[in-house]
C-alpha cells in the first residue's frame, strides 16, 4: 500500500513530476478500471463517425469523378453523411473530454478528502454524476469561448514566429481554465 501524496504542498519541478507518479502508482488500477471502461464507448462512436467521414469523403470524390454513376443525388448524400461523421465526432470528443475531466476531478477530490489510495470508481462516478448539471454550463461558456478562441488563432495566424507562441500560450492557457474550473466546481 502506498502512502498519501499531499497534494496542496508547494514543490519545485522535479518535485511535482515526482508525485505526479506517486500517485499514479498508487492509484493505477483504479484509476485504469475508471477510466477504460467508459472510454471504450467512445473509442467505439469516434471509430463510427470516422468512417462515416471517409465514407463521405471517397463517395464525393467518385461522385465527382465519374459522370455515369449518381450525379448531384450521390454528391449531396456523400456530403451529408461526411457532415453526420464530422458533427458526431466533435460532439463525442466534447463528451469524452468533459467526462474525463469530471471524473478525474471526482477522483482526485475524493483522494484529497480521504486520504486513503485507490478510491471505488462508484464513489467517483457518484460524485461526477451530481455535477453534471454544472458541467454542461460551464461547457456551454467554454463553446462560446472557444469561438473567439478562433477567431484569436485566425488573426495570429498572420504573424509568422510570434503569433505562432503566443497562439501556444493562449490554448495551453485556455485549457487550463477550463481543467482548472471543472475541478474547483467538482472540488467543492
Amino acid at each position: 500500500m502506498r502512502k498519501y501524496i499531499e497534494p496542496r504542498l508547494r514543490r519545485d519541478f522535479g518535485g511535482i513530476i515526482s508525485a505526479y507518479f506517486d500517485f499514479l502508482k498508487g492509484n493505477f488500477k483504479e484509476i485504469i478500471n475508471m477510466f477504460v471502461g467508459y472510454n471504450g464507448v467512445f473509442v467505439i462512436f469516434i471509430l463510427v463517425s470516422v468512417y462515416l467521414m471517409i465514407t463521405g469523403v471517397v463517395a464525393i470524390a467518385i461522385a465527382q469523378n465519374s459522370y455515369s454513376i449518381g450525379g448531384s443525388n450521390a454528391e449531396e448524400s456523400a456530403a451529408i453523411m461526411t457532415g453526420l461523421g464530422l458533427i458526431l465526432l466533435i460532439l463525442v470528443m466534447l463528451v469524452a473530454t468533459l467526462l474525463n475531466y469530471t471524473l478525474s476531478s471526482a477522483y482526485v477530490s475524493l483522494y484529497e478528502i480521504r486520504k486513503v489510495n485507490n478510491i471505488p470508481r462508484k464513489d467517483a462516478w457518484e460524485k461526477a454524476k451530481r455535477h453534471l448539471g454544472g458541467i454542461f454550463l460551464v461547457a456551454l461558456v467554454a463553446i462560446g469561448l472557444y469561438f473567439l478562441y478562433i477567431i484569436v488563432q485566425v488573426i495570429l495566424a498572420f504573424i509568422p514566429i510570434l503569433g505562432s507562441i503566443i497562439s501556444l500560450f493562449i490554448g495551453l492557457g485556455f485549457n487550463a481554465w477550463i481543467s482548472l474550473t471543472i475541478f474547483s466546481y467538482v472540488h467543492e
